[in-house]
């Protein structure tokens, strides 16, 4: 009688052990909200072009995401200088978002510049444009980021206005 009594004891410590560790595989599994996996956006930009710097530092502390609620990283391209990058650019690299210095640019290396892209800062004008080598979902996350930037853009050419006096 102890016997039997003894391997019952033992059949529901086991019983137990294996229902608990499925009830916490089972939580964890469904309380493991893993962080989806960013999304990069290659930006290609003139090295010397400050204004496209703070707006693109501007913009990455907003700690954008994308329309599938992934983290959005933005990467530049910043090549020694503008002319080199120019011609590595669609060769040796494909940018998400190509910030033009002018539209004759994107002529030079096949990318259609159309008229809407250009974006006056200060005495600069820059034309800001998604390739057509960006695909479907990358691109609409390269527009989500060309929108912010525009806007950082235009905003840092506002001129300040204080209180006044």
């Amino acid at each position: 009688m102890y016997v039997l009594r003894t391997l019952r004891e033992e059949k529901m410590k086991i019983t137990s052990i294996a229902s608990l560790t499925l009830l916490a595989l089972l939580s964890s599994a469904c309380s493991d909200q893993t962080e989806p996996q960013p999304v990069v956006i290659s930006v290609f930009r003139d090295p010397a072009a400050t204004e496209i710097e703070k707006a693109l530092l501007a913009i990455g502390a907003k700690q954008l995401r994308s329309g599938r609620d992934q983290p959005i990283m933005i990467a530049t391209e910043e090549p020694k200088s503008y002319s080199e990058g120019l011609e590595d650019l669609g060769h040796h690299f494909h940018s998400d978002l190509v910030i033009f210095n002018s539209s004759e640019d994107g002529k030079k290396i096949k990318v259609e510049v159309p008229p809407q892209s250009a974006l006056q800062v200060g005495t600069k004008q820059f034309y800001l444009v998604i390739p057509s080598w960006v695909p479907g979902q990358r691109r609409q996350t390269a527009e989500l980021v060309l929108t912010e930037l525009r806007n950082e853009l235009q905003r840092a050419a506002q001129p300040a206005t204080g209180p006044p006096h």
